[in-house]
Protein backbone atom coordinates (compact mmCIF):
# COMPACT_ATOMS: atom_id res chain seq x y z
CA UNK A 1 0.00 0.00 0.00
CA UNK A 2 1.59 3.19 -1.17
CA UNK A 3 2.08 5.94 2.08
CA UNK A 4 -0.97 7.83 0.09
CA UNK A 5 -3.31 4.96 0.62
CA UNK A 6 -1.88 4.32 3.75
CA UNK A 7 -3.04 7.77 5.14
CA UNK A 8 -6.25 8.04 3.33
CA UNK A 9 -6.71 4.98 5.04
CA UNK A 10 -6.34 6.24 8.38
CA UNK A 11 -8.09 9.51 7.74
CA UNK A 12 -11.69 7.31 6.59
CA UNK A 13 -10.85 5.19 10.14
CA UNK A 14 -10.62 8.53 12.07
CA UNK A 15 -13.77 9.77 10.35
CA UNK A 16 -15.66 7.18 11.13
CA UNK A 17 -14.74 6.94 14.65
CA UNK A 18 -15.57 10.98 15.04
CA UNK A 19 -19.37 9.58 13.17
CA UNK A 20 -19.96 7.22 15.95
CA UNK A 21 -19.19 9.90 18.85
CA UNK A 22 -21.28 12.60 17.27
CA UNK A 23 -24.14 10.00 17.03
CA UNK A 24 -23.56 8.56 20.62
CA UNK A 25 -26.16 9.84 23.47
CA UNK A 26 -25.38 8.46 26.89
CA UNK A 27 -24.76 5.81 29.16
CA UNK A 28 -24.64 4.74 33.19
CA UNK A 29 -21.80 5.38 35.03
CA UNK A 30 -22.27 4.05 38.82
CA UNK A 31 -23.25 1.55 39.17
CA UNK A 32 -20.38 0.49 36.30
CA UNK A 33 -22.04 -0.50 33.05
CA UNK A 34 -21.02 -3.55 31.11
CA UNK A 35 -19.89 -0.85 28.52
CA UNK A 36 -18.51 1.95 30.92
CA UNK A 37 -16.38 -1.10 32.38
CA UNK A 38 -14.75 -2.08 29.25
CA UNK A 39 -14.07 1.87 28.39
CA UNK A 40 -12.34 1.78 32.10
CA UNK A 41 -10.48 -1.44 32.34
CA UNK A 42 -10.79 -2.92 28.79
CA UNK A 43 -7.66 -3.78 26.85
CA UNK A 44 -6.48 -1.04 24.30
CA UNK A 45 -3.82 -1.17 22.08
CA UNK A 46 -3.57 -3.16 18.69
CA UNK A 47 -1.94 -6.84 18.29
CA UNK A 48 -0.57 -9.24 21.38
CA UNK A 49 -3.72 -11.31 21.56
CA UNK A 50 -6.12 -10.77 24.13
CA UNK A 51 -6.57 -11.56 28.04
CA UNK A 52 -9.22 -13.57 29.76
CA UNK A 53 -11.65 -11.93 31.87
CA UNK A 54 -10.36 -8.58 30.20
CA UNK A 55 -12.69 -7.09 27.81
CA UNK A 56 -11.42 -5.08 25.08
CA UNK A 57 -11.21 -1.40 25.37
CA UNK A 58 -14.74 0.31 24.64
CA UNK A 59 -14.28 3.72 22.06
CA UNK A 60 -17.85 4.40 22.49
CA UNK A 61 -19.42 3.23 25.70
CA UNK A 62 -22.31 6.00 24.89
CA UNK A 63 -22.97 4.59 21.27
CA UNK A 64 -25.71 2.13 22.41
CA UNK A 65 -28.65 2.41 20.85
CA UNK A 66 -29.49 -1.01 19.68
CA UNK A 67 -30.22 -3.85 21.88
CA UNK A 68 -30.10 -7.67 20.43
CA UNK A 69 -30.91 -8.85 24.00
CA UNK A 70 -31.06 -6.71 26.91
CA UNK A 71 -27.45 -5.11 27.93
CA UNK A 72 -27.37 -2.73 24.63
CA UNK A 73 -25.57 -3.37 21.28
CA UNK A 74 -23.53 -0.28 20.18
CA UNK A 75 -24.33 1.50 16.97
CA UNK A 76 -23.43 1.60 12.74
CA UNK A 77 -22.81 -2.51 13.54
CA UNK A 78 -20.61 -2.10 16.72
CA UNK A 79 -20.03 -4.81 19.53
CA UNK A 80 -22.97 -6.36 21.65
CA UNK A 81 -22.65 -6.81 25.29
CA UNK A 82 -25.25 -9.74 24.80
CA UNK A 83 -23.24 -12.00 25.89
CA UNK A 84 -20.48 -9.41 27.45
CA UNK A 85 -17.45 -11.18 26.06
CA UNK A 86 -13.36 -11.06 27.32
CA UNK A 87 -10.69 -10.22 25.03
CA UNK A 88 -9.98 -13.53 23.98
CA UNK A 89 -13.63 -14.59 22.67
CA UNK A 90 -15.08 -15.78 26.16
CA UNK A 91 -18.14 -14.53 28.26
CA UNK A 92 -16.84 -12.16 30.77
CA UNK A 93 -16.94 -14.18 34.26
CA UNK A 94 -19.45 -12.11 36.60
CA UNK A 95 -17.94 -8.63 38.28
CA UNK A 96 -20.06 -7.55 40.87
CA UNK A 97 -20.09 -3.73 40.83
CA UNK A 98 -21.75 -2.37 43.93
CA UNK A 99 -24.04 -4.23 46.72
CA UNK A 100 -27.35 -3.24 48.00
CA UNK A 101 -30.12 -4.24 50.31
CA UNK A 102 -33.20 -5.09 48.92
CA UNK A 103 -35.71 -1.55 48.87
CA UNK A 104 -32.84 0.38 49.37
CA UNK A 105 -32.02 4.05 48.03
CA UNK A 106 -29.22 3.89 45.92
CA UNK A 107 -27.36 6.44 44.00
CA UNK A 108 -27.37 6.36 40.03
CA UNK A 109 -24.87 8.25 38.10
CA UNK A 110 -25.22 8.51 33.96
CA UNK A 111 -23.78 10.53 31.41
CA UNK A 112 -25.39 12.20 28.37
CA UNK A 113 -22.78 12.82 25.38
CA UNK A 114 -25.53 14.36 23.81
CA UNK A 115 -28.56 15.75 25.54
CA UNK A 116 -31.58 14.92 23.65
CA UNK A 117 -34.42 15.18 26.31
CA UNK A 118 -36.18 12.47 27.65
CA UNK A 119 -36.25 10.31 31.13
CA UNK A 120 -34.24 7.56 32.32
CA UNK A 121 -36.07 4.17 33.97
CA UNK A 122 -34.12 1.26 35.61
CA UNK A 123 -35.40 -2.17 36.26
CA UNK A 124 -34.27 -4.78 37.81
CA UNK A 125 -33.62 -8.48 37.29
CA UNK A 126 -32.39 -11.22 39.63
CA UNK A 127 -31.91 -14.20 36.96
CA UNK A 128 -27.85 -12.85 36.54
CA UNK A 129 -26.52 -13.41 32.79
CA UNK A 130 -30.13 -15.22 32.12
CA UNK A 131 -32.10 -12.48 33.07
CA UNK A 132 -34.75 -11.45 29.90
CA UNK A 133 -36.65 -8.26 28.84
CA UNK A 134 -39.94 -10.10 30.46
CA UNK A 135 -38.37 -10.12 33.18
CA UNK A 136 -37.10 -6.58 33.19
CA UNK A 137 -40.36 -5.63 32.32
CA UNK A 138 -42.45 -6.50 35.07
CA UNK A 139 -43.90 -3.66 36.70
CA UNK A 140 -42.87 -4.85 40.58
CA UNK A 141 -39.33 -4.93 39.07
CA UNK A 142 -38.85 -1.35 38.51
CA UNK A 143 -36.92 1.16 40.55
CA UNK A 144 -38.72 4.16 41.93
CA UNK A 145 -37.25 7.85 40.90
CA UNK A 146 -36.74 9.20 44.63
CA UNK A 147 -34.65 12.31 43.96
CA UNK A 148 -32.73 14.77 41.11
CA UNK A 149 -29.68 15.62 42.93
CA UNK A 150 -27.35 16.44 40.14
CA UNK A 151 -24.79 18.88 41.11
CA UNK A 152 -24.57 21.93 39.17
CA UNK A 153 -28.46 22.41 38.34
CA UNK A 154 -30.41 25.38 39.46
CA UNK A 155 -33.60 23.11 40.90
CA UNK A 156 -34.14 19.40 41.06
CA UNK A 157 -36.03 17.77 38.33
CA UNK A 158 -39.60 16.64 40.53
CA UNK A 159 -41.14 13.15 40.45
CA UNK A 160 -43.82 12.43 38.23
CA UNK A 161 -46.75 10.74 40.05
CA UNK A 162 -48.04 9.59 36.85
CA UNK A 163 -44.95 7.78 35.83
CA UNK A 164 -43.25 6.75 39.23
CA UNK A 165 -39.92 5.22 37.64
CA UNK A 166 -39.30 7.92 35.66
CA UNK A 167 -35.99 10.49 36.08
CA UNK A 168 -36.48 13.39 34.20
CA UNK A 169 -33.00 14.65 32.90
CA UNK A 170 -32.59 18.45 33.78
CA UNK A 171 -31.53 21.20 30.84
CA UNK A 172 -33.00 20.15 27.74
CA UNK A 173 -31.35 20.43 24.61
CA UNK A 174 -29.48 23.27 24.94
CA UNK A 175 -28.76 22.36 28.22
CA UNK A 176 -24.77 22.36 28.94
CA UNK A 177 -24.85 19.86 31.52
CA UNK A 178 -23.57 16.42 30.93
CA UNK A 179 -22.81 14.21 34.22
CA UNK A 180 -25.94 13.42 36.35
CA UNK A 181 -26.95 11.82 39.46
CA UNK A 182 -30.63 10.44 40.71
CA UNK A 183 -31.45 8.79 43.99
CA UNK A 184 -33.50 5.61 43.04
CA UNK A 185 -35.04 3.07 45.66
CA UNK A 186 -34.45 -1.02 44.65
CA UNK A 187 -38.03 -2.83 44.95
CA UNK A 188 -38.41 -5.19 48.03
CA UNK A 189 -40.99 -7.93 48.83
CA UNK A 190 -40.46 -9.33 45.21
CA UNK A 191 -37.74 -11.23 45.44
CA UNK A 192 -35.21 -8.92 43.55
CA UNK A 193 -31.92 -10.27 45.60
CA UNK A 194 -29.10 -12.48 45.10
CA UNK A 195 -25.62 -12.04 44.74
CA UNK A 196 -26.08 -11.67 40.85
CA UNK A 197 -28.93 -9.36 39.81
CA UNK A 198 -28.76 -7.54 36.58
CA UNK A 199 -29.73 -3.50 36.66
CA UNK A 200 -30.97 -2.57 33.22
CA UNK A 201 -30.76 1.14 32.10
CA UNK A 202 -32.67 2.56 29.87
CA UNK A 203 -32.29 6.24 28.19
CA UNK A 204 -35.53 7.00 26.47
CA UNK A 205 -35.01 10.43 24.32
CA UNK A 206 -37.72 13.03 23.56
CA UNK A 207 -36.44 14.94 20.52
CA UNK A 208 -38.45 13.02 17.94
CA UNK A 209 -41.66 12.05 19.91
CA UNK A 210 -43.06 13.19 23.43
CA UNK A 211 -43.29 10.26 25.15
CA UNK A 212 -47.17 10.02 26.99
CA UNK A 213 -47.33 12.19 30.20
CA UNK A 214 -44.83 14.64 29.40
CA UNK A 215 -47.52 18.11 28.50
CA UNK A 216 -49.09 17.41 31.54
CA UNK A 217 -45.54 17.27 33.70
CA UNK A 218 -43.81 20.16 32.15
CA UNK A 219 -47.57 21.94 32.37
CA UNK A 220 -47.78 20.97 35.86
CA UNK A 221 -44.47 21.64 37.32
CA UNK A 222 -44.03 24.93 35.44
CA UNK A 223 -40.64 24.13 34.53
CA UNK A 224 -38.45 26.22 31.18
CA UNK A 225 -39.86 25.23 27.72
CA UNK A 226 -36.01 24.68 26.58
CA UNK A 227 -36.41 21.79 28.84
CA UNK A 228 -38.32 20.12 26.01
CA UNK A 229 -39.52 20.03 22.64
CA UNK A 230 -43.36 20.34 22.49
CA UNK A 231 -46.00 20.05 19.78
CA UNK A 232 -43.78 16.97 18.72
CA UNK A 233 -45.90 13.57 17.95
CA UNK A 234 -46.70 11.46 20.62
CA UNK A 235 -44.86 8.50 21.17
CA UNK A 236 -46.50 5.12 21.40
CA UNK A 237 -45.08 2.41 23.61
CA UNK A 238 -44.44 -0.09 24.01
CA UNK A 239 -40.74 0.73 22.28
CA UNK A 240 -39.01 -2.53 20.58
CA UNK A 241 -36.56 -3.66 22.98
CA UNK A 242 -34.38 -4.02 19.94
CA UNK A 243 -33.99 -0.21 19.67
CA UNK A 244 -36.24 0.12 16.31
CA UNK A 245 -36.89 3.58 15.80
CA UNK A 246 -40.07 5.63 13.72
CA UNK A 247 -41.81 8.51 14.49
CA UNK A 248 -43.44 7.55 17.36
CA UNK A 249 -40.73 5.27 18.32
CA UNK A 250 -37.78 7.44 20.23
CA UNK A 251 -34.13 6.30 19.86
CA UNK A 252 -33.19 4.59 23.25
CA UNK A 253 -30.03 2.79 24.70
CA UNK A 254 -29.30 -0.29 26.87
CA UNK A 255 -27.24 -0.53 29.52
CA UNK A 256 -26.39 -3.14 32.40
CA UNK A 257 -25.05 -3.43 35.44
CA UNK A 258 -23.84 -6.23 37.71
CA UNK A 259 -24.78 -5.90 40.99
CA UNK A 260 -25.52 -7.81 44.39
CA UNK A 261 -29.13 -6.88 46.40
CA UNK A 262 -29.17 -8.48 50.09
CA UNK A 263 -32.63 -9.59 51.38
CA UNK A 264 -34.37 -7.60 54.07
CA UNK A 265 -33.57 -9.43 57.29
CA UNK A 266 -36.80 -10.86 58.96
CA UNK A 267 -38.00 -9.56 61.98
CA UNK A 268 -37.09 -11.81 64.73
CA UNK A 269 -39.82 -13.04 67.07
CA UNK A 270 -40.03 -12.55 70.30
CA UNK A 271 -39.30 -14.61 73.01
CA UNK A 272 -42.18 -17.13 74.49
CA UNK A 273 -42.77 -14.96 78.04
CA UNK A 274 -42.84 -17.67 81.16
CA UNK A 275 -44.59 -16.08 84.32
CA UNK A 276 -41.87 -15.65 86.69
CA UNK A 277 -41.72 -17.55 89.63
CA UNK A 278 -43.48 -15.99 93.21
CA UNK A 279 -41.19 -14.31 95.39
CA UNK A 280 -41.49 -12.51 98.40
CA UNK A 281 -41.66 -8.70 98.94
CA UNK A 282 -38.99 -7.22 100.03
CA UNK A 283 -38.42 -3.29 101.14
CA UNK A 284 -37.20 -1.16 98.52
CA UNK A 285 -35.57 2.34 98.38
CA UNK A 286 -37.43 5.38 98.28
CA UNK A 287 -37.74 6.38 94.84
CA UNK A 288 -36.38 9.84 93.28
CA UNK A 289 -38.05 12.37 90.71
CA UNK A 290 -37.95 11.35 87.06
CA UNK A 291 -35.27 13.22 85.07
CA UNK A 292 -36.71 15.66 82.30
CA UNK A 293 -34.89 15.42 79.20
CA UNK A 294 -35.43 17.46 76.48
CA UNK A 295 -37.16 15.82 73.29
CA UNK A 296 -35.66 13.98 70.43
CA UNK A 297 -35.16 16.28 67.23
CA UNK A 298 -37.56 14.48 64.31
CA UNK A 299 -37.76 15.72 60.86
CA UNK A 300 -40.63 18.00 61.24
CA UNK A 301 -38.23 20.54 63.11
CA UNK A 302 -35.99 23.34 61.51
CA UNK A 303 -33.33 20.83 59.99
CA UNK A 304 -32.42 20.77 56.30
CA UNK A 305 -29.18 19.30 53.70
CA UNK A 306 -27.13 21.87 52.15
CA UNK A 307 -24.20 21.73 50.02
CA UNK A 308 -21.99 24.54 51.36
CA UNK A 309 -22.45 23.41 55.15
CA UNK A 310 -24.28 27.18 55.55
CA UNK A 311 -27.71 27.11 53.46
CA UNK A 312 -30.86 25.13 53.19
CA UNK A 313 -30.09 24.76 49.11
CA UNK A 314 -33.14 24.86 47.18
CA UNK A 315 -31.92 21.71 45.10
CA UNK A 316 -32.21 19.06 47.99
CA UNK A 317 -35.39 20.52 48.81
CA UNK A 318 -37.23 17.02 49.55
CA UNK A 319 -36.36 13.42 50.09
CA UNK A 320 -32.56 14.57 51.15
CA UNK A 321 -34.09 16.99 53.62
CA UNK A 322 -36.36 14.54 55.29
CA UNK A 323 -33.97 13.54 57.66
CA UNK A 324 -30.21 13.98 58.76
CA UNK A 325 -29.79 10.29 57.57
CA UNK A 326 -31.25 10.85 54.03
CA UNK A 327 -28.78 14.07 53.94
CA UNK A 328 -25.60 12.67 55.13
CA UNK A 329 -26.24 8.87 53.51
CA UNK A 330 -27.68 8.25 50.11
CA UNK A 331 -27.44 12.09 49.54
CA UNK A 332 -23.64 12.55 50.66
CA UNK A 333 -24.35 16.20 51.57
CA UNK A 334 -23.96 18.35 55.43
CA UNK A 335 -26.84 18.40 57.65
CA UNK A 336 -27.77 21.80 59.28
CA UNK A 337 -29.42 20.40 62.33
CA UNK A 338 -31.10 24.14 63.46
CA UNK A 339 -31.37 25.19 59.35
CA UNK A 340 -29.50 27.62 57.63
CA UNK A 341 -27.06 29.19 59.70
CA UNK A 342 -25.26 32.68 59.80
CA UNK A 343 -21.63 34.24 60.46
CA UNK A 344 -19.63 31.73 57.89
CA UNK A 345 -18.96 31.80 54.31
CA UNK A 346 -20.43 29.46 52.08
CA UNK A 347 -17.73 27.04 51.16
CA UNK A 348 -19.35 26.54 48.06
CA UNK A 349 -21.71 29.16 46.95
CA UNK A 350 -21.49 32.78 47.31
CA UNK A 351 -23.42 34.20 50.64
CA UNK A 352 -26.29 36.83 50.11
Amino acid sequence: MSRFAASLSALLLLHGSVVDRVEGHGHMTSPRSLNWYAAEEGLGGYGGGGQVGVPPQESCPHCLNANEGVCGKVSNGGRSYDPFLDSTGQVMPWITQDTYTEGQVISVKSYLDTHHNGHMTLSACPMGLASTQACFDKEENFLTFVADITPGTSFPMPADPNYPERGMYYGGQGGGIKSFEMLFKLPEGVGIHGDQVMLQWRYITANSCSPPGYAEYFSTNSLPNSFWTSGLTLCTPPYPSDGTRSTTWPEQFFNCAEVAVTPLAPTPAPPPTNAPPPTEATPTSPVSSPVAYPPTSTSGGPGCCSRDFKNCNEQLVGWCSESQANCEGPCDKYWLPNGAITGCTARYESCN
